[in-house]
């Protein structure tokens, strides 16, 4: 069931690139889908950069390669934060206007849950991120199992943008394209 459960997710997809005006100062992207921190120090969460495109409605999915980095932050932001990121130049999302899941010290978080997430398998080098408008849910897979790892309900108002924390550990993390193959045909 867990299995049938991401292919449903993962027939979503969508294309993802990053905004290089709605970016921490200490990033650097590369080719529209990576992103590298260049913070001498461990700078913990205020390291995010937004993506392009807002949903408003439907479903989307979308795959990030973190690879085997330390620490790292995936979700989505509202509008106005992804505005007041761009605009006022401001670091760091307001809490209730967000909602991610992030490694740290080797265990994983889940924003809105005080709780450290327990995962049978905790290497998880790519992580697809489904975010269904219709049932007000984002849910996070491991892609290699294609299982979950957690899930997020919530009453999402107005656009929600991708957002990407690549920690500090100077190691890339990348958007990665998602082919889905067409259904088969009879013959």
């Amino acid at each position: 069931m867990a299995e049938l459960d991401f292919r449903r997710a993962r027939s979503n997809a969508v294309n993802i690139t990053l905004d290089s005006d709605c970016k921490h100062p200490k990033l650097s992207l590369k080719d529209k889908n990576r992103v590298i921190s260049t913070a001498e120090k461990k700078a913990g969460r205020d390291l995010i950069v937004v993506a392009n495109e807002g949903f408003s409605e439907k479903k989307q999915y979308w795959e990030v390669e973190v690879g085997d980095k330390a620490e790292w932050e995936l979700g989505v932001l509202t509008q106005n934060e992804r505005r007041k990121l761009k605009n006022e130049k401001m670091e760091k999302p307001s809490e209730k206007e967000y909602w991610s899941l992030w490694l740290s010290e080797g265990q994983y978080h889940c924003s809105w849950k005080s709780d450290t997430i327990t995962s049978e398998d905790k290497k998880c080098p790519v992580v697809g991120i489904f975010l269904d408008r219709e049932e007000g849910m984002i849910s996070f897979y491991n892609v290699e199992l294609m299982c979950l790892v957690e899930s997020i309900t919530q009453e999402f108002q107005g656009n929600l943008y991708p957002f990407f924390n690549p920690g500090s550990d100077k190691q890339y993390l990348g958007i990665r394209p998602v082919s889905v193959p067409s259904p088969l045909t009879s013959l």
